[in-house]
């Protein structure tokens, strides 16, 4: 599935819809049309269907900046989360960790 990037913009806000696969080649277009927002930046992720490893790490990135991030899927909002732990960082698998003392191993 191709990348579809929409920019909306509100009176006070702009809205950034991704939908499909985001991967890291797409990332310098994601962030220029983020340099272009005006107002509060919002990332409509309702449509987002996977995002590798580095797309990932730069929608974190713009959620610790202040970026809101909104209509996350479970699996991405999942994939997103903090506790999220690489399972093999050669194929880019992520599994939410259960906060015990347990890690899956590759085998």
């Amino acid at each position: 599935m191709r990348l579809r990037i929409d920019r909306e913009q509100m009176a006070d806000a702009t809205v950034i819809r991704i939908s499909g696969h985001l991967v890291s080649s797409a990332l310098p277009d994601l962030e220029a049309e983020c340099g272009a927002a005006t107002g509060r930046l919002i990332l409509d992720l309702s449509e987002l269907r996977l995002a590798d490893p580095e797309s990932l790490a730069f929608l974190r990135g713009l959620a610790a900046a202040g970026v809101g991030l909104e209509g996350a899927s479970h699996f991405i909002a999942m994939l997103l989360s903090p506790v999220a732990e690489p399972l093999n960082g050669e194929n880019g698998t992520y599994a939410a960790s259960d906060h015990t003392n347990t890690r899956r191993t590759k085998g």
